[in-house]
């Protein structure tokens, strides 16, 4: 590409460029005669520069549609399929359960290349009754926080959940 030609699609691009000083661009500092001829040209170049901005505009557009396909597939987006896989907790399972459940929930986020802040809203999104109201009171911030609090409350050496069941099978005895 000319220099001149250069300058005319960099400006076209930045829109900083009249029609007319492309004109004076491609046309240069002729003389009178020369400009005549030029007004005859100018019509080509309007037609180049339309041309221009229709491949332009087309290169945009596959841009565009290439970005949305690799939207689709980066895996960021979270999946019916893969919310199927991961099931709800409700934070009376045991100890062995929460820790399937966040294995499977780790899992399922690094197969798709889920960043910590989805997987984040994953957790929550799966999460229901007295676990529910657990994330919701705990405000969590980021996927560490979350992680080293639902293996405390959940998993731990007996899980509050484990000794809750424990507690409420418990029966007083008769004296």
């Amino acid at each position: 590409m000319a220099a001149n030609e250069e300058k005319i699609y960099d400006a076209i691009l930045n829109e900083t460029l009249s029609e007319n000083e492309v004109n004076e661009i491609i046309v240069g500092h002729a003389d009178s005669k020369t400009k005549q001829n030029a007004n005859m040209e100018q019509v080509d170049t309007k037609w180049i520069i339309e041309q221009m901005f229709n491949q332009q505009e087309k290169h945009f557009q596959q841009m565009k549609e290439m970005m949305q396909m690799f939207n689709l597939n980066s895996g960021h987006k979270f999946s019916v399929e893969f919310k199927k896989s991961i099931e709800l907790f409700y934070g009376r399972e045991t100890a062995l359960k929460a820790q399937d459940w966040l294995e499977t929930l780790k899992g399922v986020s690094k197969l798709i290349s889920w960043p910590d802040e989805l997987k984040l809203e994953a957790a929550r999104a799966n999460l229901v009754g007295s676990a529910q109201h657990w994330f919701i009171h705990n405000n969590f911030h980021t996927w560490n926080e979350f992680e080293g609090e639902f293996k405390q409350t959940f998993i731990g050496s007996v899980s509050k959940a484990d000794l809750w069941k424990i507690m409420v099978q418990r029966k007083q005895k008769k004296k």
